[in-house]
C-alpha cells in the first residue's frame, strides 16, 4: 500500500493509503517518486488556510468564481504538482518510456503512482532531480517573461525572489534587458539574485521601493513583474513603473488587498496590469507561436546549455515522512529557504 500526502486541515499534514491496481492500464505509466517540490505560492495557501477556493470554486463554463456547494468540503486535500520520479513499468500502447527512466510530471506528493503517459515528460540524463523539480516553475517564469514582452534595452523590476523570481531574473537578462532590479525582503534571496545576474537588489522592508528604483536605475522601470503573490509587492511594482508601463501580476493573491491603492501610481501613470496565467483553461498569450509545452521544453534547453542556472535554488530536501516539518519550514521560516522539496530516497 502506497501513501499520498494530504492536507487534512489548515496547518495539518497527513497521509492516505493508495492501492495501485495489480495490472497497469493501457496508456499508463507507473512511477516511484524521487523528489516533489512544495509550491510556496498556491500550495501554501492551502496549508495556511488562506485559499479563496475554500469558499468558492471557478465555474469553468461561466469563468466566474461561485460559492462552493454547501455539501462540499475543501479539506482533506491531496496536494502537489511538481514530481520527479523513476519509471517502474509502462502499460500497453505506451511508447518512448522505459523502466528506469527518470521523468517529470504534475503528480501529487506520493510514494508511487500511476499516471497517463501523455502527462509525463522524459528528462535528460544531464538534468539532476533537483533541477528537474523546478521545471514547472521555469515554465511559470517563461510565461511571465513572455507576458511582459520586454523590449531590447528595457529596465525591468522583479518582485519576489523565490525560485520563479530568480529564474525570471535570468530570463530577463537573456531577453536583452538593460537592467534587472530584484526586490525581496529576504537577504538569502537577494544574495542569490546578485549571483544570478541582477543589476541591483532592493530590500523593500528597509527603504521605499519607489525612491530606491530612482536611486539604482536612474528613474522608473518600463516593466515590472510580481511573482510573490502579495498585495504589498504588487503595490510596489506599480510604484516603480514609469507612465504607460506594464505590471505583470504572476503571483497568487489571497486575503485583504488593502495595500493596493489604485488611486495612486496606477491611476496617475496610466499603467496596465496583466494577469499571468496559462493554465486553468487560459490560452498562452503568444499562441499559436508559443504554448506552455513549448515554453517548458525551451526552458529545459536553457538549463542544459548552462544559460539558466538552477544550482542552489533547492535549499532543503526533507524526507517524505517529515512532510509536516517541511510545510512548517516554508510557512514559518521563509527567510531560510528558496525551494523546499520532499525526498523519497532512502537516507545514505
Amino acid at each position: 500500500m502506497e501513501r499520498q500526502l494530504i492536507i487534512e486541515a489548515p496547518g495539518k499534514i497527513g497521509y492516505q493509503p493508495v492501492e495501485l491496481p495489480s495490472k497497469l492500464a493501457p496508456g499508463m505509466i507507473r512511477a516511484r517518486s524521487i523528489l516533489s517540490g512544495i509550491s510556496h505560492g498556491t500550495e501554501m495557501t492551502f496549508f495556511r488556510g488562506t485559499t479563496p477556493f475554500s469558499g468558492k470554486v471557478l465555474d469553468p463554463e461561466k469563468r466566474i468564481c461561485v460559492p462552493r456547494p454547501d455539501n462540499s468540503s475543501f479539506y482533506p486535500l491531496p496536494s502537489g504538482y511538481d514530481n520527479v520520479a523513476v519509471v517502474e513499468a509502462v502499460g500497453d500502447d505506451v511508447n518512448g518510456f522505459t523502466p528506469g527512466q527518470v521523468v517529470w510530471s504534475g503528480a501529487p506528493h506520493c510514494e508511487r503512482f500511476d499516471i497517463r503517459a501523455a502527462q509525463v515528460r522524459p528528462l535528460s540524463d544531464r538534468m539532476t532531480p533537483e533541477a528537474a523539480v523546478l521545471w514547472n516553475l521555469g515554465g511559470v517564469a517563461m510565461t511571465a517573461v513572455h507576458d511582459t514582452r520586454p523590449v531590447l534595452g528595457d529596465r525591468v523590476a522583479v518582485f519576489g525572489l523565490g525560485a520563479i523570481g530568480l529564474i525570471a531574473v535570468q530570463l530577463f537578462k537573456l531577453s536583452g534587458a538593460e537592467g534587472v532590479y530584484a526586490v525581496d525582503p529576504i537577504p538569502l534571496r537577494r544574495e542569490a539574485a546578485l549571483k544570478l545576474g541582477a543589476t541591483a537588489v532592493i530590500d523593500p522592508s528597509a527603504e521605499d521601493v519607489g525612491e530606491a528604483i530612482h536611486r539604482v536605475a536612474g528613474g522608473q522601470v518600463e516593466r515590472a513583474v510580481e511573482v510573490g503573490g502579495t498585495y504589498d509587492a504588487l503595490a510596489g511594482a506599480l510604484r516603480v513603473t514609469r507612465p504607460g508601463g506594464e505590471v505583470i501580476a504572476a503571483g497568487y493573491y489571497t486575503g485583504d488587498p488593502g495595500a493596493l491603492r489604485l488611486g495612486e501610481e496606477f491611476h496617475h501613470n496610466r499603467l496596465t496590469i496583466k494577469a499571468c496565467m496559462s493554465v486553468w483553461g487560459n490560452a498562452y498569450r503568444e499562441s499559436p507561436l508559443w504554448n506552455r509545452e513549448r515554453a517548458m521544453e525551451y526552458f529545459g534547453r536553457l538549463v542544459l546549455s548552462g544559460r539558466v542556472k538552477l544550482g542552489g535554488l533547492v535549499t532543503h530536501r526533507i524526507p517524505f515522512d517529515r512532510a509536516q516539518e517541511a510545510f512548517e519550514l516554508v510557512r514559518d521560516h521563509a527567510e531560510d529557504c528558496i525551494t523546499v522539496c520532499l525526498d523519497y530516497r532512502e537516507p545514505s
